[in-house]
């Protein structure tokens, strides 16, 4: 199975609060990195992860990539606060 993960481009404050104290930088989703190890490694799936706070694709763009990924599309969306 195929697997794709898209981060959204958030800033750092929105991503992790307005009370962090992280004021500038880039912190890769390491959680998808650990899950996306995990489905490869032991489940045998083919993930990818696309992180839209490092790449500037334009809509058509991020659309056409996740075409070329995935040919079926299921959504789910999780923010936790």
């Amino acid at each position: 199975m195929k697997i794709l993960f898209l981060t959204p481009p958030y800033s750092i404050k929105e991503r992790y609060n307005s009370k962090t104290s992280i004021k500038q930088g880039y912190q890769p989703p390491l959680g998808l990195a650990y899950i996306a190890t995990f489905l490869e490694k032991k489940a045998g799936h083919e993930v990818k992860i696309i992180d839209l706070q490092m790449e500037d694709y334009t809509a058509n763009e991020l659309i056409e990539k996740i075409k070329e990924f995935v040919r079926v599309i299921e959504g789910r969306i999780t923010r936790i606060k």
